[in-house]
């Protein structure tokens, strides 16, 4: 059903933003709409060339009678493409009224909740959905009309962590009538139409008079959100991190107006209270975190303060064993057992560990207790050797405890194992090898 119109662009954007990867598990949110109908079909295009499996999950909110219905849709729609699916419930009116929140806020969170929860049950890789660029200008309208920073009106990223978007800079009335002329059945919500939603009132009152005065109205805010984004990309540093040291000698009043600036720019809702708990975590010892809400946390490690997406990484498997030829994903490590020649240079890009040809070589994250033998020192606690070695505490149990035959040899490339030879001659060639480096080292060639 896709032409090159659509399959060019789909290209472009997946190379541009590295959404998707070879053998990767996605999940799609999956609703039975337009938007959801034509973004499965537009990831189903690269299923065989990249060896993806898709699975679907639908979450009913309880807000409709038709859900019943739109379970039905779901279910017939996975068996005839031969998909597994999720079906799931979330109560968002007793959500809204517990959190005192919109119940546009409390779908969303369920939503994302459950998305995670089935990612992390299942080793999914990425979660697909359905935002268009209709919904890119109602998110941009909806903050600027409710006040906002400047970089609250960035729109919706195409790529969060583990959370993609491919078809985000597609049309409303294209997807629509794409779907319509190759005969696609899909479902309508028929609260998209209730107009006692904020995001409702936009589309379907402020867009339509937009649309008088340019039709074209939707491409030129998607190229304003563009520059704010070029924009946000310059600075994001300065931006996502405050300085405790710096916070320390500012006066009360300066001190919470630096606060205040960093976390408004995330299109978070800040209070009094939320500025104080934030005052009382700059003096506090250690590494702490405060829920920001919006999915955003606020995490103070040593000597700085930083927002971070809650759910910005990809969740691990509880366990790893490794194979001979082939490059496993970590985290941010790769891992590989060969016996192919590796050339001078590699200490550099990571570290290499010589091994015995019936070794068993699990990768897994650490646990409470776990130690790992280093010379001159006997056995010591992982959990120590991080904090010495300054590692954030949200990066520690991201890094891999690499066990051969059942004893910890390596913490990643920042220790290995005392019992074990890492000799000069990485030349070796008859000998079998553990390669561990980082993504972002240079590739061996």
């Amino acid at each position: 059903m896709l032409d090159f119109r659509i399959t060019d662009r789909l290209k472009k954007t997946i190379e541009k933003y590295d959404l998707l990867k070879e053998k990767d598990k996605v999940l799609i949110a999956f609703s039975g709409g337009p938007d959801s109908v034509f973004l499965f079909h537009c990831i189903n295009f690269f299923r065989e060339s990249l060896s993806l499996k898709l699975e679907l999950v639908y979450v009913n909110h309880k807000l409709r009678e038709e859900a019943e219905e739109d379970v039905k849709f779901v279910k017939e729609f996975a068996e005839k493409y031969k998909v597994r699916y999720y079906i799931r419930e979330a109560d968002i009116k007793e959500t809204a009224a517990r959190k005192k929140i919109s119940e546009e806020e409390a779908g969303r969170e369920e939503r994302y909740r459950i998305f995670f929860d089935i990612m992390k049950e299942n080793n999914i890789d990425k979660i697909a959905t359905g935002h268009n660029l209709d919904d890119n200008i109602e998110t941009f309208i909806f903050r600027l009309l409710r006040g906002t920073a400047l970089n609250g009106l960035k729109g919706i990223p195409v790529k969060r962590g583990a959370i993609i978007r491919p078809i985000l800079e597609f049309r409303k009335d294209f997807i629509l009538e794409v779907l319509d002329n190759t005969g696609e059945e899909y479902r309508l919500d028929s609260t998209n139409f209730e107009i006692k939603y904020t995001r409702n009132k936009i589309r379907n009152l402020i867009f339509p008079l937009f649309g008088e005065v340019n039709p074209l109205f939707r491409e030129k805010i998607s190229g304003l959100i563009e520059e704010i984004n070029n924009l946000e990309d310059m600075e994001k540093s300065r931006e996502k991190v405050l300085w405790l040291s710096d916070l320390k000698k500012m006066d009360k009043t300066l001190q919470n107006k630096r606060i205040f600036d960093l976390i408004s720019m995330y299109d978070i809702d800040v209070s009094r209270e939320k500025i104080r708990q934030i005052g009382e975590l700059i003096n506090s010892n250690g590494n702490k975190e405060i829920n920001l809400g919006n999915s955003f946390i606020l995490y103070k490690n040593y000597d700085k303060l930083e927002v971070i997406f809650q759910n910005e990484y990809i969740p691990l498997p509880d366990e790893l064993i490794l194979e001979e030829g082939i490059v496993s994903e970590w985290g941010d490590y790769l891992l590989e057992v060969t016996n192919k020649t590796i050339k001078e240079g590699a200490r550099e890009k990571g570290k290499v560990i010589f091994l015995r040809d019936s070794t068993k070589i699990k990768v897994r994250s650490r646990k409470e207790g776990d130690r790992i033998y280093l010379k001159n020192l006997g056995y010591k606690k992982i959990k120590k050797i991080l904090i010495d070695e300054k590692i954030e505490k949200r990066e520690r149990d991201r890094i891999p405890i690499i066990e051969l035959d059942n004893e910890i040899a390596a913490i990643g490339d920042i220790k290995i194992s005392g019992k074990l030879e890492l000799t000069e001659n990485i030349e070796n060639k008859a000998q079998m090898k553990l390669i561990i480096r980082r993504k972002n080292a240079e590739e061996q060639k």
